[in-house]
């Protein structure tokens, strides 16, 4: 694990046809999907595409270029973990970077096209936790946070903040809450012990202050899953963030979740959105959407574990901001999915500019019922496109082009023996 060593990339660059039937009597869609490129880890348990996010357009191309990260989640490997930088236009690896436990947490946007990558568990907790296995680490442990230029990977700034050996695992830029004009950190503990209640820690950038510490309402309820930026609520003329808890027991039952909506000034809670119903875990994923020509502004949240129309088929409600309003739903169609696992926001071009929502579900694509997938909400109309495209957890690669339709970057870390696929598709 102390060793670093180069990872040779195995891409597959170029058009790539795949078809992937869906279920049910609705069930009409082209006969194939087209992905842009895809990529390969370079060996099993690499899982590329635990983690990504978007940056500035590196190579000109006229689209956002993607930071994927890999890691071996079970630590049995003893291989170091990996972020690595994209062209979206074909694949090709910009730079990569790699280092001891690196790559499960990424986020960016905070300063031009700077990348946070979160380090976790420090050399004193070997053996590390990591989904489940035993854990025999102290309480609280300091975890390390990489400021990294998005231009060549390499680390700006460094700095370390004191939690559970958990904290960190989601990586999230909020507003600018010090007015210095770069975005503030939010670093969450959604895997916490059952000693310990969740925690959202909001530090400065690049400072690495702590500027507050939010605790969930009760252990497990996953405080922090999801931590969205949304519009200035309270008046205060500073954004407010919504935070999920998609397990926490309200009135309509055990794991029903919440989503708390936070002062970006005081960070108290100004009011709280709950689920409607018991296991539906309202919160396992949230984006904004922002105002067009034909919706509102809106706060998309995925409940996963939603009945209808099975257990864990999964929906989507959208309330409008800034008075949040639950506007609609839109449902899975297949039980036992996820769908709502994960979900994100880009802009269609089919006529006129559209707003469309990326939903990425765990289960159940083509004939592998564990491969996950994605499918498409047109949001104006108000209803789930029957197009589905293999890989979860989609990440939005805009385009410099109002008229231009944005890229997805579409995420399977766990297929090919855990070596990970990541694909590209323009929608």
């Amino acid at each position: 694990m102390r060793t670093i060593i180069s990872i040779a990339l195995s891409a597959l660059v170029g058009q790539h046809t795949d078809s992937a039937p869906m279920d049910g009597p609705s069930a009409s869609r082209p006969a194939s999907v087209t992905y842009l490129w895809t990529s390969v880890g370079s060996r099993p348990g690499q899982h590329l595409g635990i983690a990504a996010t978007a940056i500035a357009d590196l190579d000109s191309d006229g689209f956002s270029d993607p930071v994927v990260g890999g890691i071996d989640i079970r630590n049995f490997s003893g291989e170091p973990g990996i972020i690595r930088a994209y062209s979206s236009k074909g694949g090709s690896v910009i730079w990569e970077q790699s280092g001891s436990r690196l790559g499960l947490s990424l986020t960016s946007k905070i300063e031009n096209s700077a990348v946070a990558a979160t380090r976790f568990f420090s050399a004193r907790t070997d053996p590390a936790y990591v989904y489940g296995f035993q854990w025999s680490a102290p309480k609280l442990t300091p975890q390390t946070v990489e400021i990294r230029s998005g231009e060549s990977g390499s680390v700006i700034e460094s700095f370390s903040v004191i939690g559970t050996p958990y904290l960190g695992q989601r990586a999230f830029v909020i507003h600018d809450l010090t007015r210095d004009d770069v975005g503030e950190l939010a670093l969450s503990d959604g895997k916490a012990s059952n000693e310990d209640s969740q925690k959202l820690v909001v530090c400065c950038v690049p400072t690495g202050k702590v500027l507050r510490r939010v605790g969930g309402r009760e252990r497990k309820d996953s405080f922090g899953e999801c931590v969205v930026s949304i519009d200035d609520l309270d008046g205060d003329r500073v954004g407010d963030i919504a935070v999920s808890a998609p397990n926490r027991t309200t009135a309509a039952g055990r794991m029903a979740g919440a989503v708390e909506i936070v002062s970006g000034t005081s960070l108290e809670t100004i009011m709280t959105l709950e689920g409607d119903e018991a296991f539906g875990h309202f919160g396992s994923s949230m984006c904004t959407i922002p105002k067009s020509s034909s919706t509102p502004a809106m706060l998309a949240v995925c409940s996963r574990g939603t009945a209808n129309p099975g257990p864990f088929a999964g929906k989507v409600s959208f309330y409008s901001l800034p008075k949040l309003g639950r506007e609609f739903e839109v449902l899975g169609i297949r039980q036992g999915s996820e769908f709502g696992a994960s979900v994100a926001y880009f802009q269609m071009k089919a006529g006129s500019t559209k707003p469309m929502l990326a939903v990425g579900a765990e289960h159940g694509a083509s004939s592998n019922r564990s491969a996950p997938f994605t499918q498409i909400i047109d949001v104006q109309q108000r209803a789930l496109l029957q197009v589905e495209y293999q890989g979860g957890t989609p990440t939005r690669l805009s385009s410099n082009d109002p008229k231009v339709s944005d890229r997805l970057l579409l995420l399977d870390p766990m297929a090919e023996d855990g070596r990970g696929i990541i694909r590209c598709v323009s929608p």
